[in-house]
């Protein structure tokens, strides 16, 4: 496994391309404050997505449920040449239910959705399995407190063996390892995490689970944003390619490639 950095053109450019079957591309958005002004692009989410995101009561937790939301839809979308609004997922709008393509529609292309505060991150991938977890580093400590529920105890041992002030952040990197992993492997947290045993070297990892192996990679720590994450991908993965942008950014660029899907009053 190795990474390759780009710039959201080139990224959004790939997608488009059969070279993007070769590999898989993660993003990682900055979502920004949440405000009440309205966009288009929120009626690309079906119903069921909409009356959760209506129930939430949490500013910033609605907000990033909105965005990540329509940016799964217009990268899924523009990935297979569908509109977004017409992709169907399995259990859409249900919580702690990974987001998966139905049927045929999806073509092959797995996706994944994380986000945290006001960071997001979304993994894709042509016919193989693709985990994707972010979070803020101010998380760190909260891992910390409950490393025994998620790691083995090797990997206790080897969080407990650092000076204090880097236990937690080696403890959020165990944990959004093993959550890309169950992610990527369909069964989220019904599986125990300590059952996923990762060993990392420098920014690259391996697992195994069920007899699958697993490749992971660090996302996030080099973006400006105070996000930290992963990627886990069944093995061989080869190169992946990553991107930063801000949600903004994101629909500025949609609006200029896909101007027929936007109601005709706008």
């Amino acid at each position: 496994m190795s990474f390759r950095r780009c710039e959201l053109e080139e990224f959004w450019t790939r997608l488009r391309t059969p070279e993007h079957h070769a590999g898989p591309l993660a993003m990682v958005l900055s979502l920004g404050m949440p405000t009440e002004d309205a966009f288009p692009e929120a009626s690309l989410l079906c119903p069921a997505e909409t009356r959760r995101h209506q129930r939430m009561r949490e500013p910033t937790s609605a907000w990033a449920y909105l965005c990540s939301h329509v940016a799964l839809r217009i990268l899924a979308g523009w990935a297979l040449g569908r509109s977004p609004a017409a992709l169907e997922f399995v259990s859409p709008g249900e919580p702690n239910v990974p987001p998966r393509l139905r049927g045929e529609a999806q073509s092959g292309l797995q996706v994944s959705l994380s986000h945290s505060g006001s960071s997001a991150a979304i993994g894709l991938r042509q016919g193989g399995m693709v985990g994707i977890d972010v979070e803020q580093t101010d998380r760190a400590r909260d891992a910390l407190a409950v490393v025994e529920n998620f790691l083995t105890p090797n990997e206790v041992g080897e969080v407990l063996a650092l000076p204090r002030h880097d236990q937690g952040p080696l403890a959020l990197r165990y944990w959004c390892a093993k959550e890309a992993v169950l992610k990527a492997a369909g069964t989220g947290l019904s599986t125990d995490p300590r059952s996923v045993s990762v060993q990392w070297s420098g920014e690259i990892a391996t697992t195994m689970l069920d007899g699958v192996a697993y490749e992971l990679g660090r996302i996030g720590p080099h973006f400006p944003e105070r996000t930290a994450g992963a990627i886990a991908c069944s093995a061989p993965v080869g190169e992946i390619m990553e991107t930063h942008s801000s949600f903004n950014e994101l629909l500025s660029l949609f609006r200029t490639s896909q101007p027929w899907w936007m109601p005709a009053s706008s």
